[in-house]
């Protein structure tokens, strides 16, 4: 993985046991400054671009850069936003948390039940999806085995009838599958939206005081709505992948986290994977911020 960070601090360019006296540190520091040069280091988790400053010069000099080395994912500490809007013109991702987001559905679910002083069984969950990746399939079947009843809506019926049919002769699991704007999502605790567009969404009457999960950034527009949209969530980072120069100051630590385990496998390995190293929601946040205890118990 690659990480961009901008640092004026010199003693980050170069290695911890590297025996160059301080002044020649410094000498070589204002040198690739001058001419705008990046510097790349290695590190355990990648490799890492330092930039002194966020200028055109130094704008120009990584885009160089990753033109060069056909980089084609990578992190962006939060003092470099500014850089964002080109880096994704040049069609190269950066990594927003979202990916990592899915793969945390499950327990975010479990922990607005918990908030609610709920468990999952009691929940009426509808789950909107219209083009499913592996890892949406995956938490469609581990919720509907779980909670009190599952409605999937989705455009492509045929595409799920499969799975439909699987699961309720395998499990005895039913999956009420519709798409209706006034009925679908009505009689839901908790619905969740994987795909669907704000304008797409926004068609469907919503129960006044449901808690939504949004995987898109969705605005709800019905005055109506008295409940929650979750928008993003925050971790306790683990203490095993704390790192100097890839400090929680300098990038999201949700974000950081996901480009740790961010790979091509099958869920269940990134799964194990999460499971293995502990991690645990902190807190889940909306439009307005962090969302407190007293407001799942409220809808």
């Amino acid at each position: 993985m690659l990480y961009i960070k901008c640092t004026k601090d010199y003693l980050e360019y170069f290695e911890e046991d590297s025996k160059y006296p301080d002044f020649f540190k410094k000498l070589v520091f204002g040198y690739r400054k001058f001419f705008g040069k990046v510097t790349r280091i290695k590190n355990d988790y990648g490799e890492i671009v330092l930039l002194p400053e966020k200028t055109k010069k130094f704008k120009k000099s990584l885009m160089k850069f990753l033109n060069i080395y056909c980089v084609k994912t990578l992190v962006l500490a939060k003092n470099l936003e500014d850089f964002r809007e080109d880096i994704q013109k040049a069609n190269i991702k950066i990594l927003d948390g979202k990916w990592l987001y899915k793969y945390l559905l499950y327990d975010v679910v479990n922990f607005v039940a918990g908030n609610k002083t709920e468990s999952l069984k009691e929940q009426t969950i509808s789950f909107a999806v219209n083009n499913p990746e592996e890892i949406d399939l995956e938490n469609l079947k581990r919720l509907a085995r779980n909670c009190k009843s599952m409605n999937l809506i989705t455009k492509d019926e045929y595409r799920f009838k499969r799975l439909e049919e699987l699961m309720y002769k395998e499990e005895g699991v039913a999956l009420n599958i519709a798409y209706n704007y006034k009925k679908s999502f009505l009689k839901s605790d908790i619905v969740i939206n994987i795909d669907l567009s704000e304008k797409e969404f926004n068609k469907f009457a919503l129960p006044r005081k449901a808690i939504v999960i949004n995987l898109k950034d969705v605005k709800i527009h019905s005055k109506g709505f008295n409940g929650i949209n979750i928008l993003k969530y925050e971790i306790d980072f683990p203490k095993q992948y704390e790192n100097e120069i890839l400090n929680l100051d300098s990038f999201n630590k949700e974000i950081l986290y996901e480009s740790y385990i961010y790979r091509r496998t099958a869920p269940k390995n990134i799964l194990d994977k999460i499971k293995k190293d502990g991690l645990k929601l902190a807190r889940l946040l909306g439009k307005n911020g962090y969302i407190d205890e007293k407001e799942y118990q409220r809808v």
